[in-house]
């Protein structure tokens, strides 16, 4: 930030300019920084709000997906929740695009992965 201004003589010449310069480099990043941890209590908040208003895991779950997302700005996500045998993710909750690949994945098994891990 800048402020000066010029001061003349009685001839009207310029004789000194006199101001001050300002580095508002902190400043703006501390204003950055909050709006970020605002934008993340607001996404809280939204979650919170979800997770008590509602007893529908897949409503929870998709609510609270979208929050997420938007947080972190991404265009899309999945949650994936693990049945009884540890190896097999199933999609509960998913937002954004809808692909080729995102459908393939609605289930995904690890066995594998698990077994040689």
């Amino acid at each position: 930030m800048e402020s000066s201004f010029a001061s003349r003589n009685a001839e009207g010449k310029i004789e000194r300019y006199q101001g001050f310069l300002l580095d508002m480099t902190e400043k703006r990043r501390a204003e950055d920084e909050i709006r970020r941890r605002n934008r993340e209590l607001n996404a809280l908040n939204a979650m919170a709000v979800i997770a008590t208003q509602s007893f529908d895991l897949d409503e929870i779950l998709n609510l609270t997906l979208r929050q997420v997302i938007s947080l972190l700005g991404a265009e899309t996500g999945s949650i994936y929740l693990c049945d009884a045998d540890e190896a097999t993710f199933r999609r509960r909750a998913g937002w954004g695009q809808r692909s080729v690949e995102r459908a393939r994945f609605s289930e995904v098994k690890f066995s594998e992965v698990l077994e040689n891990w």
